[in-house]
């Protein structure tokens, strides 16, 4: 732990400002015992390294995040919590925080507008974000940091804490706008689903139903495109006669162009309120998706039928 105080962190930092030797005494004093504690609660063997190595650095980003809470930027309130603030009071402020991140991951998974229907819908990104929240000691998910990687982390800064908060909001207004949008659960049951490209559970996400519902509203020419709509399968020659149009191009104005501005009016006029922000990142993915047209439900041709 002492090599690991040595790197560059916030606590670190702070820490090395102590220059009474009494106070370094006692500040190596309360590691070594929030050490032991932090390994007993993993179960940790101590002559496990790769473990212990796992829990110290959970243990060192958990109470780096806590020191950076409490100091608000500024380095003498950030020495005055490392001096003052036991350390076991540091680290249960700095666990509380990705928790309450985790607590409203979690409801979005078992009580979002669409989890009575057994399916979460979440998108993959979205996915990944809420499993890795979902863990008992929840993990920071390394595809949202700027350098994306593979896997997962202890999370270590307010920034961390941030992302993730803004990733679950993505989560939840995508969701928010299916509902907009007409999505309801009825709609995505296996009976309803049946004989289309979206029958098996694991095609289906949040943006397979939201592509699909915008083309419908886009090839409504009677209702404007206007929410809530009536949600249902697209016919195959429906798919066609989008692509067509998204592929040809007006005189004056690009078709794709005008097609992409009235999705977006379409979204805008489903976002909730309170998720804006967090909506106008998912309609951009969405909208993205329509030219050219990534996956959506399509309904079958009955068996036997010939495509003409």
């Amino acid at each position: 732990m002492i090599e690991r105080l040595g790197a560059p962190s916030t606590f670190a930092r702070a820490a090395s400002r102590i220059s009474s030797p009494e106070e370094v005494a006692d500040l190596h004093f309360g590691l070594v015992a929030l050490t032991n504690r932090v390994l007993a609660a993993d179960r940790v063997t101590p002559g496990s390294d790769d473990d212990v190595a796992a829990a110290l650095e959970r243990m060192s980003g958990t109470l780096d995040i806590a020191v950076e809470f409490l100091a608000r930027g500024d380095d003498d309130r950030a020495l005055d919590a490392v001096r003052t603030v036991p350390l076991v009071r540091l680290f249960r402020l700095g666990v509380s925080l990705p928790a309450k991140v985790r607590t409203l991951a979690l409801a979005l998974k078992r009580h979002g507008p669409f989890a009575g229907s057994g399916q979460n819908l979440f998108e993959p990104e979205d996915a990944t974000v809420i499993e890795a929240l979902a863990r008992l000691r929840p993990l920071y998910p390394r595809l949202l940091d700027d350098a994306t990687k593979p896997g997962e982390r202890p999370f270590s800064s307010m920034a961390d804490i941030a992302r993730v908060t803004a990733a679950v909001e993505r989560a939840a207004a995508a969701q928010a706008l299916l509902r907009g949008l007409g999505v309801k659960p009825q709609d995505i049951t296996p009976d309803a689903l049946e004989a289309t490209t979206a029958a098996d559970a694991a095609a289906l996400d949040a943006g397979v139903l939201g592509r699909t519902a915008l083309v419908l509203a886009l090839l409504d020419s009677s209702g404007a495109g206007k929410v809530p709509m009536s949600f249902r399968p697209l016919d195959p020659k429906e798919v066609r006669a989008f692509e067509k149009r998204t592929a040809s191009e007006d005189a004056s104005m690009k078709t794709a162009d005008k097609i992409k501005e009235k999705a977006k009016a379409i979204l805008d006029a489903a976002t909730p309120k309170g998720l804006v922000d967090a909506a106008r990142e998912v309609a951009k993915r969405w909208i993205a998706g329509l030219i050219p047209l990534e996956p959506v439900v399509v309904r079958r041709p009955p068996p036997g039928r010939r495509r003409r």
